[in-house]
């Protein structure tokens, strides 16, 4: 064979090969275009995903956010709620106390009128007892004087029998 045919049928077999290539390439061409839509088509679902997922996100965050809002403020009425109850109760016990305080010091100036007339009433029993004891010493001066003349009386009168009797026997 000549240089020549050898190469018409290298040529000849590189056209088949250069074929069969050409052909495998447009298959490969194909399949990575077909895998080419399906990863655009993935993407765009993925993408759609992704939005929906984010969406979904900012609606969990916007509840979140609302629930929490609402939290608080339940929070504040049940905290508004309690302090309205303690300034009721400290109401309450401030009228409660100043009424005792009213009620001690109307105490406090009856216990000083008490004391006062505990004073007066010692003053007077002293008193009292200084003139019964004058009037007690008095009245035994004149008792010891009364028994004094009734024993001068009597013997008056013992005298007076005497002479009486004397005077009967004459």
């Amino acid at each position: 064979l000549s240089d020549n045919e050898m190469l018409k049928e290298q040529i000849h077999s590189s056209k088949e090969e250069l074929e069969l290539l050409s052909v495998k390439g447009k298959d490969h061409i194909r399949t990575l275009e077909t895998n080419n839509d399906d990863l655009t088509n993935d993407s765009k679902l993925l993408r759609k995903q992704v939005q929906l997922l984010k969406e979904k996100a900012d609606f969990l965050e916007n509840r979140n956010n609302e629930n929490t809002v609402e939290m608080k403020s339940q929070k504040m009425q049940t905290d508004n709620e309690s302090l309205r109850q303690e300034v009721f109760f400290f109401r309450r016990e401030h009228a409660l106390l100043e009424k005792i305080n009213a009620q001690n010091a109307i105490l406090e100036k009856d216990l000083n009128h008490i004391l006062s007339l505990q004073v007066s009433n010692t003053e007077m029993v002293h008193d009292l007892s200084e003139k019964r004891r004058s009037q007690n010493d008095f009245l035994e001066i004149e008792m010891n004087d009364i028994l004094n003349c009734n024993k001068l009386l009597l013997h008056q009168v013992k005298c007076v029998k005497e002479d009486l009797e004397l005077s009967n026997e004459k």
